[in-house]
């Protein structure tokens, strides 16, 4: 589904505390869909979800689902099934953001996700210069969040 198989960890994922490579970043978005509708499926059935989680956590996939979506649709690498896949798969995340969620559980969903994108950030997105002259071992653990 990509031209190449760059391994190079770069990406936004989240629902992952690391950068994700091209392949793994479709993966997880195929994925999601798939966890976001299983969480789609169980809103407001108490047999399946009896401490009402659903809706935050479908909320929250969907969001997060979209945001590498949207990061997807702008990758050059891509083959022709990997670009079908990408742009069907936003028709159905983007009708399930139409759909109504209780309230406080879609502001909960965005309070995490910009909090997790606000955390991830700073620990993988650093000026180039940053690492110069640093022993490859310790820039590859800072760029991971890591102590070398």
């Amino acid at each position: 589904m990509a031209r190449d198989d760059d391994r190079t960890e770069e990406h936004y994922a989240p629902w992952r505390p690391d950068p994700r490579h091209l392949p793994g970043l479709l993966h997880g978005a195929y994925a999601f869909v798939g966890v976001a509708g299983f969480w789609r499926d169980r809103i407001g059935d108490r047999a399946a979800d009896p401490l009402d989680l659903a809706p935050f956590r479908f909320a929250l996939r969907r969001i997060q689902t979209r945001t590498v979506l949207r990061t997807l649709a702008t990758c050059a690498a891509l083959t022709g099934p990997g670009r079908r896949l990408v742009a069907g798969l936003p028709r159905t995340v983007d009708g399930w953001l139409r759909e109504p969620v209780d309230g406080p559980a879609v502001a909960r969903a965005r309070a995490a996700a910009a909090g997790h994108r606000a955390e991830w950030r700073p620990r993988h997105k650093h000026p180039p210069d940053q690492h110069r002259g640093l022993p490859e071992g310790v820039r590859e653990a800072h760029r991971r969040g890591r102590r070398a």
